[in-house]
């Protein structure tokens, strides 16, 4: 399984672009701070053949998705928490396995930073 998602997560680089779509989206930035393998869970095997798009439908016909549990997390109501995975998987943001797209997840944090008024720290070199 993590090979197969390992084929997506390698990719991040040329979608990074789709980051921007959800930026200024609080409730979606809401789901992909929640988004873990708390509320979601891939049962069973996937077949591995066919191109890309293909994979990645069965992945997500394999994964089984919380959305009540997404809900309580993230104050947004099941249906609108539904909604916002609709829209990120189809982005390819968030991950069967619970993880979430890295230029995603820094959106998230440059939000957290922001609302905090916290000055993140730079790396050393």
């Amino acid at each position: 399984m993590a090979d197969l998602l390992e084929r997506f997560k390698a990719a991040e680089d040329q979608t990074k672009e789709r980051v921007y779509v959800v930026c200024e989206n609080r409730r979606a930035l809401k789901v992909l701070a929640a988004w873990s393998p708390a509320v979601v869970r891939i049962a069973g095997k996937v077949p591995t053949s066919g191109d890309d798009n293909t994979v990645w439908e069965r992945l997500w016909q394999a994964a089984t998705v919380s959305y009540d549990d997404l809900a309580t997390m993230t104050t947004l109501s099941a249906e609108v928490a539904k909604e916002e995975v609709a829209r990120l998987r189809m982005l390819r943001l968030v991950y069967p396995d619970g993880t979430v797209h890295k230029w995603a997840m820094d959106a998230v944090r440059r939000k957290l930073f922001e609302a905090l008024g916290v000055k993140p720290k730079k790396a050393k070199d």
